[in-house]
């Protein structure tokens, strides 16, 4: 005998269906809709929620090697949300604990690269004075990195680290904006009522909306250590020792601080393009995705997100 306990519910709002399967006579539609939020579906994917797995998702994979391989096929998925949701739609099953799992481990990514990256870029300013003055700092011994490891985790905890405060800066708007987008949908009633949608579908939306802000992060970052490493090496360079005197040459020092500019402005059109990113990850996920028609509820959202985003970020930027 079949334990199966799966009930048949709407696949957007989880309302029940028996009812309306009680009144088939003889023959079982291939579509329905839902009487509760309006929604249209396939009958086979209420009965058989699970039948479609997508094989490019890190949610839908079968174990957490593959979601480790399926990370950059998801990535490239999210980067235009409208495709992205127009595969996952709202018929498609949710794993919560996966998604969420994926999520943290791209921020444990992250804050490893983050320690990593702070160290090196350290260590590497270190061994290039070393070759200009006077004093030689010892590289080779273990307190010298257990303090540059200590001194990265530390700052990564008080965000003073300069080559994080730029993506720790942009990540909190970006996290501003989407508890905002969670909140309208799910914790204001009137505009909940508007989107009848199950909890399941907006924790989904908001794990993946905070994975690529991480990413986000990630990136500023990476640009943050190339113009650090970048603009030590110019500076060296720049620098000739002669007996004990170091001469500069200020024609190659103001060319090497170039690379700071061009870096402040990839990390700019960065912040632009997760802001823009952030809203159309949530209308695409409401129309395309979940298929609310609501002008309303979008406009209120944008509007929402972005004052909560920038009040978010100039608190951070403040204190």
């Amino acid at each position: 005998m079949s334990n199966d306990t799966h009930h048949p519910i709407c696949p957007k709002c989880g309302y029940d269906q028996s009812g309306e399967i009680a009144t088939w006579q003889s023959q079982c539609p291939m579509r329905g809709t839902c009487p509760e939020c309006g929604l249209m579906f396939e009958w086979a994917d209420v009965f058989d929620p699970g039948r479609v797995r997508l094989a490019w998702y890190t949610e839908h994979a079968d174990h957490k090697r593959a979601m480790i391989r399926l990370t950059i096929p998801t990535l490239w998925m999210l980067l235009i949300p409208n495709r992205f949701w127009k595969r996952v739609s709202v018929e498609r099953t949710v794993f919560p604990i996966r998604v969420w799992v994926w999520c943290f481990g791209m921020l444990l990514f992250a804050y490893v690269l983050s320690v990593f990256a702070s160290v090196g870029v350290s260590s590497y300013q270190t061994y290039k004075w070393n070759t200009l003055s006077a004093t030689n700092t010892d590289m080779s011994g273990f307190d010298f990195w257990y303090e540059r490891f200590l001194e990265a985790f530390t700052n990564l905890i008080t965000n003073s680290d300069g080559l994080t405060q730029n993506g720790m800066q942009f990540s909190m708007l970006g996290a501003g904006m989407i508890v905002t987008w969670a909140a309208i949908l799910c914790g204001v009633p009137i505009t909940r009522r508007i989107a009848k949608i199950r909890l399941s579908h907006v924790s989904r939306a908001i794990a993946l909306s905070v994975t690529v802000v991480i990413m986000s992060f990630v990136l500023t970052l990476l640009i943050d250590c190339m113009s650090s490493i970048l603009t030590t090496a110019g500076l060296a360079l720049s620098q000739t020792k002669m007996g004990n005197v170091v001469v500069a040459s200020s024609i190659r020092q103001v060319r090497f601080r170039q690379v700071e500019y061009y870096a402040n402005l990839s990390v700019t059109i960065l912040f632009a393009a997760m802001v823009i990113w952030v809203q159309w990850f949530w209308i695409a996920a409401i129309v395309v995705g979940w298929r609310i028609r609501s002008i309303v509820l979008q406009i209120l959202g944008i509007i929402a997100s972005l004052l909560a985003g920038y009040t978010v970020f100039m608190y951070i930027l403040v204190y």
